[in-house]
C-alpha cells in the first residue's frame, strides 16, 4: 500500500471529533496486555457477573482514546467515538468488552504501513491472550478507520487465533483492490452495519455493495440504519456515520446477530 492510499485513508486524521458530555464514560478496569518486545497496549475491560461472550471493541480513526495509568480516557474527543460511547451496552447484553487503546510507539497509523502492521500485531497479540484465558467465543467489533483495519486483519485473526466473527460498523471503502481481496479470504462469520444516509467521503452508503459482494464467508449479514441525527462533519461521531440516535437499534442488532449468528 503506498502512502498516498494510507493518507487517503486518514481523510485529514479521522480522530478529530466532536463531543459530547450527555454520554458517561462508563464502565471498566485498566488491564495492559503485553504485545511485542517492549511493548504493552492498554484497554478498559469490563464483565457482567456471567458473560456469554467477549469482544474487543476497536475505536474508530486513530484508535488512540489516551488511557491514563488509572484507566481515564484522556482524549476527549474519543470519548464519543461509536464502539467507546456504547460499550456498557454490550456488557448488559451480557458480553465482556475490552476497548482497546492504540500502542504508545506508533506515531503514523493514518500514513505508515508499518505502524498499521504493528497495530494488527497488537490486535492479534490481545485476541490470543484473550483465548488462552477462556473458550467464551471472542468476537471484535471496529468502526469507520478501525473497521476497515479489522477487515484487512481478520483472515490472520481466524487462521492464528480461532475467533468467532467480526463486526464491521461505518467501514472505509477506501482502497478497494486490498480491501475486497482481503474480505474475500474470511471465513469467519462476518456482520455490516452502515447507516443508509452515511454522507462520510470515505464510507458512503453507495460505496458500500461492492464490499458486500466481496464478502464470500457463508454466514454474512447487513444491517441498513436509518433516521437518527446528523450533526457537523459528515466522517464525525454526531452525523449518520456515528449513528446518532440510533445507537439502541445498531448495537441491539449487533448483540442479537453475535448471540446467534446467521
Amino acid at each position: 500500500m503506498n502512502r498516498k492510499s494510507l493518507v487517503s485513508v486518514s481523510f485529514g486524521i479521522l480522530a478529530i471529533l466532536m463531543s459530547r458530555p450527555a454520554w458517561s464514560q462508563g464502565t471498566g478496569t485498566l488491564r495492559e496486555f503485553t504485545t511485542r518486545p517492549g511493548v504493552s497496549v492498554k484497554s478498559l475491560v469490563a464483565s457482567p457477573a456471567k458473560p456469554i461472550g467477549q469482544v474487543i471493541l476497536l475505536p474508530g480513526g486513530l484508535g488512540d482514546i489516551g488511557l491514563d495509568g488509572a484507566g481515564k480516557i484522556t482524549a476527549p474527543q474519543m470519548a464519543d467515538n461509536f464502539t467507546v460511547r456504547t460499550r456498557d451496552m454490550y456488557v448488559a447484553g451480557g458480553f465482556s468488552t475490552i476497548l482497546l487503546d492504540t500502542a504508545l510507539d506508533i506515531r503514523n497509523l493514518a500514513y505508515s504501513r508499518e505502524s498499521i502492521q504493528q497495530n494488527a500485531a497488537d490486535i492479534r497479540a490481545v485476541a490470543a491472550a484473550l483465548k488462552k484465558e477462556s473458550d467464551l467465543p471472542l468476537w471484535l467489533v471496529g468502526t469507520s478507520l478501525s473497521s476497515w483495519r479489522l477487515a484487512l486483519l481478520t483472515p490472520r485473526l481466524q487462521s492464528e487465533v480461532g475467533i468467532a466473527g467480526v463486526v464491521l460498523t461505518a467501514t472505509v471503502t477506501a482502497t478497494p483492490e486490498l480491501l475486497h481481496s482481503r474480505v474475500a479470504q474470511i471465513s469467519v462469520p462476518v456482520m455490516v452495519v452502515h447507516h443508509r444516509d452515511d454522507a462520510c467521503q470515505y464510507s458512503k452508503a453507495d460505496t458500500l455493495q461492492p464490499l458486500i459482494d466481496a464478502i464470500k464467508t457463508p454466514v454474512k449479514k447487513v444491517v441498513w440504519i436509518e433516521g437518527g441525527n446528523s450533526k457537523g462533519d459528515p466522517c464525525h461521531e454526531w452525523a449518520y456515520h456515528g449513528f446518532n440516535g440510533k445507537e439502541t437499534e445498531a448495537v441491539g442488532a449487533i448483540i442479537g446477530w453475535m448471540k446467534q449468528p446467521g
